[in-house]
């Protein structure tokens, strides 16, 4: 039975926001990257779903290009050709996604699996290292070559929820709700940058306070 919970597309109107498109996924989209005309859907047990989205708004439908099941799929990350995903069940994917009806298997990290399961993917553009949210950690992938290595990890008290990059900072929500930010060096070492505390809710701050 297919879930309707999946990728929807909207546009803003003066009564709010209506559905174009829509398509329904075989799981639950977790999360999502967009390139051009092609959407990059993380569908946990479904894997990686390669969507056309050229077609909208002119055309609600959207369909499936491809799909490669790597993993409990839960964020995908695409650079160029390459599409990284990162699972529940503790694997780093890199997939070249050059041909999208037919997706391929570059190389996969196992990874310790004592840090729990992979939620959430970053990468400072044109760099060789993607930075993974890991169970009670972000590790730090080298992913020059064909199988992506374990470079380093950096240690967290509670778990990590999800990772950003930018302008060689990563930033790093976790279950403590304190907002880290690192500061990104050679080979991608991080070094704590500063913490700012969310409180019992999300809000919006000014990210300068993490000093």
């Amino acid at each position: 039975m297919m879930r309707t919970c999946a990728l929807f597309a909207f546009f803003s109107s003066a009564v709010g926001q209506t559905v174009i498109a829509r398509y329904d996924s075989s799981d639950h989209v977790v999360n999502y990257d967009v390139k051009g005309n092609t959407a990059y859907l993380a569908d946990a047990s479904g894997g990686l779903l390669v969507i056309d989205i050229g077609g909208v708004p002119a055309s609600p439908v959207l369909s499936l290009l491809g799909s490669y099941t790597a993993s409990h799929t839960m964020d995908v990350l695409v650079e160029g050709t390459v599409a990284y995903t990162i699972g529940e069940d503790c694997v780093l994917s890199k997939i070249d996604v050059a041909t999208p009806a037919s997706p391929s298997l570059i190389g996969v990290s196992a990874f310790d699996a004592a840090y729990s399961g992979g939620v959430s993917l970053a990468k400072i553009p044109g760099s060789n290292f993607v930075f993974g949210c890991v169970g009670k950690a972000v590790r730090v992938f080298d992913v020059s070559g064909a199988v992506p290595i374990v470079s380093s990890t950096e240690s967290l008290p509670v778990f990590c929820l999800q990772i950003r990059a930018q302008a060689m900072r990563l930033h790093v929500l976790a279950q403590d709700k304190n907002y880290r930010v690192y500061n990104i060096g050679p080979s991608s070492a991080l070094t704590l940058h500063g913490t700012v505390n969310y409180g019992a809710v999300g809000v919006g701050f000014d990210i300068s306070q993490a000093a």
